[in-house]
């Protein structure tokens, strides 16, 4: 832990520094994002095409947390807390600097090539589509704090350095790449039916959030670690005048699966692996238009995965045995149902979502239960560019889970979904 310490500031006004004054800490985020893509056609002839693209996106992401005040109800003063003086400025240290909890600044930047052909061939009953990308995510991450050494204890922002013997600044810059191939085919025996197939690899970087760990540098390789996959889709679709059908299968396989989870204590969602997971399952849709106006939408989807190795425990030697388990907070089964009314100038739509049971720890030992939520929503076109919008969410007032503080063993917390929630907008163009 830090050895030095700083003396206090008098919030309260009382002349000394001995009662707590209880603050706000928000987490601000400006945000300034740059993309381009660009992309090279080439017609060969009337059945074969060739396209070069190139993608680059850059983000500039300054995460910030001033501290703010509270009024005598428990409100902050400001809801972005002391941020560029407000809620009455902010609170100041002894040395006159902004009173944080963070203070990051990071550079995510993605630079993507990428070579595709589609070719048609037997009068254009099989389309086959091949590409290969190369991806390169860069994390440049600056703590701007200090951060201990000998503890995973979250940095501060605000103290001298020069009073403490065991702090480091945390600045360092990571990449991920890789090259990703991906093949598809399409064979169309009718031109009502297609059946297709589907391979593709992909690469999941971590987050910029979940690469500051709160300690040095070094400790970026126990951060999150990139996730790849290897993923296979094969289905069948259908198109009539007035009906809809497709139904599909998957199978993935995962590496450093990636797990996003919720923080009771500090209000935030952070990422972690699971290790290798291989994921299976099939949907189907199905639209139906009754006349005109009444329309009908259905989906089903199965989702069942498996964790291949345990995952490692908190003394040496230690495990947990997650091996065989269902990845959490995953569904077996979905249902979602649209019924909507279309006279033109007014659209009524009634629809529904079954979210079956999810695991709440890795070593699925709790669960949480599943839920229904039905959802009501109408639009009024008044005139040409102008409408109103009604909306209704969890229209019987449904109690459920919604988000949950996964971890590997134990009952995390959660939170409760939605009740029914109810809004009246005002759409215009102009």
């Amino acid at each position: 832990m830090f050895t030095g310490t700083n003396a206090g500031v008098d919030l309260s006004g009382d002349c000394d520094t001995l009662d707590r004054v209880r603050v706000y800490s928000p987490s601000n985020t400006n945000t300034l994002r740059y993309t381009l893509s660009t992309s090279l056609i080439w017609d060969i002839n009337d059945a074969n095409r060739v396209i070069f693209g190139y993608t680059y996106d850059t983000g500039r992401h300054r995460q910030t947390g001033e501290y703010g005040l509270l009024d005598a109800n428990g409100d902050p003063l400001s809801v972005w807390g002391g941020k560029d003086g407000e809620g009455e400025g902010g609170i100041l240290t002894l040395a006159g600097q902004v009173f944080q909890k963070r203070d990051r600044l990071s550079i995510a930047t993605l630079s993507q090539p990428s070579i595709r052909y589609i070719g048609d061939f037997f009068d254009d009953r099989l389309t086959l589509d091949v590409g290969i990308r190369a991806p390169e995510f860069t994390r440049d991450l600056n703590q701007r704090c200090w951060a201990p050494l000998s503890s995973t204890s979250d940095p501060v922002c605000n103290f001298d350095p020069g009073l403490a013997t065991d702090v480091n600044p945390f600045r360092v810059s990571v990449d991920y790449s890789d090259v990703l191939p991906n093949v598809g085919l399409v064979y169309r025996p009718s031109e009502q039916t297609q059946i297709y197939f589907a391979y593709a690899e992909t690469l999941s970087a971590p987050r910029t959030d979940d690469l500051y760990s709160g300690v040095q540098p070094a400790s970026i390789q126990n951060s999150v670690e990139p996730e790849t996959s290897r993923n296979y889709d094969v289905g069948y679709r259908y198109t009539g005048e007035n009906v809809m059908f497709s139904t599909g299968a998957f199978f993935n396989q995962f590496d450093n699966f990636i797990v996003r989870s919720f923080d009771p204590v500090t209000n935030e969602t952070f990422s972690r692996n699971v290790g290798a997971v291989d994921r299976w399952g099939a949907e189907a849709q199905l639209g139906l238009q009754f006349n005109e106006r009444l329309t009908l939408l259905s989906t089903v989807a199965y989702n069942d995965s498996e964790v291949q190795e345990n995952l490692p425990g908190t003394t040496l030697g230690s495990f947990f045995a997650t091996a065989g388990k269902q990845v959490v907070e995953t569904p077996e089964w979905t249902f979602t149902n649209r019924l909507e009314y279309d006279t033109g100038d007014v659209v009524l739509g009634l629809q529904s979502r079954y979210v079956g049971d999810r695991w709440r720890n890795d070593i699925n030992t709790v669960r949480a239960p599943h839920y229904t939520v039905v959802d009501f929503d109408a639009s009024w076109q008044i005139l040409e560019n102008t409408g109103l919008q009604f909306n209704v969410v969890n229209l019987f007032d449904e109690s459920y889970i919604g988000t949950m503080s996964t971890a590997n063993t134990g009952t995390p917390n959660y939170n409760i979904g939605a009740p029914r929630t109810m809004w009246l907008s005002v759409r215009t163009q102009f």
